[in-house]
């Protein structure tokens, strides 16, 4: 039988929060959630601040250490699973394309799209952002991002896709157009 780490989350429905817990379900690990309130400021708390320095969201523990960084902690649970469901070991041939699509989204795309929710995004964001969107295409083989399997990077990109879509920014881009709607279904995931 196999032991598992205490795993604890906190949450906030609209972060990247969201795909951490995703995973959490899909590999049915036992972990405890936090509902961490964004609108009382409750991310900025000393408690919460042990937990994630950055003040930002998922905030995570693992046996009571804590893991920043919503990337991070996908790559720590997917890794944790002897069945390797969501990510392929690290011999697997397709391990270098996993790892690549786990930092993709957070490192080009995301920070050219988020200031695009929070304020005036700068006057090339739009440009940037397609370019950005033209490389990973560019980069996809398919159907998933680590090729024939669904895995903790597809559950990644797929989130921040979503709101990728709802910026009109894929509208130049059928591909993911259609791994959207396609992972939606899939990853039973309400646009």
């Amino acid at each position: 039988m196999q032991t598992f780490p205490d795993i604890h989350l906190y949450h906030s429905p609209g972060t990247r929060s969201e795909r951490v817990k995703k995973l959490l379900e899909l590999l049915d690990f036992p972990h405890a959630i936090t509902f961490v309130d964004q609108s009382a400021d409750a991310h900025k708390t000393d408690s919460y601040l042990k937990v994630n320095p950055f003040g930002k969201l998922p905030g995570m523990t693992v046996d009571g250490v804590s893991v920043v960084e919503s990337a991070a902690q996908m790559l720590l649970i997917a890794d944790l699973d002897p069945e390797h469901r969501y990510a392929p070991p690290t011999d697997h041939p397709m391990r270098k394309h996993y790892l690549q699509w786990m930092v993709a989204m957070p490192a080009s795309l995301e920070p050219l799209v988020m200031p695009m929710f929070n304020r005036a995004p700068s006057p090339n964001a739009h440009k940037c952002a397609k370019q950005a969107i033209a490389i990973q295409t560019s980069m996809f083989k398919g159907p998933y991002c680590a090729g024939g399997s669904l895995t903790a990077a597809d559950v990644l990109v797929h989130w921040g896709l979503r709101f990728v879509a709802q910026m009109d920014l894929l509208e130049d881009a059928p591909l993911w157009l259609d791994y959207v709607e396609r992972l939606n279904a899939e990853l039973d995931w309400v646009s």
